[in-house]
């Protein structure tokens, strides 16, 4: 079947959700270029820092963000991890179908 051969009201439907999914798409990308800055700073220094820590060494709060809590050095490198395994669907053939959807202007920040 062709999107033409759609009924009206699921053409609406589709058109709303792909809204939302093209918005997200894009805040996807974005995600991803501030975790590959975030990523590169990890890998570079911050990893030989967190080397000195004991897993249970309390690393404080000092983002400013509210709510935030202190995190263990087991908690950061764990939650890195998330970071990284996201990044692996950063490659360009990804940023690619990610601009297809967004458009490219879109997916910088």
């Amino acid at each position: 079947m062709a999107y033409a051969d759609l009924t009206t009201e699921q053409k609406a439907s589709l058109n709303s959700w792909m809204a939302l999914f093209r918005a997200t798409a894009g805040e996807l990308a974005r995600v991803n270029n501030h975790g590959e800055v975030v990523n590169a700073e990890y890998t570079g220094t911050t990893t030989a820092i967190l080397a000195e820590l004991l897993d249970g060494d309390v690393i404080p709060n000092t983002s400013g963000l509210a709510g935030a809590e202190p995190l263990t050095k087991a908690t950061v490198v764990t939650v890195v991890s998330y970071l990284q395994a996201v990044l692996g669907y950063n490659t360009q053939a990804h940023r690619a179908n990610l601009a297809k959807a967004a458009g490219e202007a879109n997916l910088i920040g």
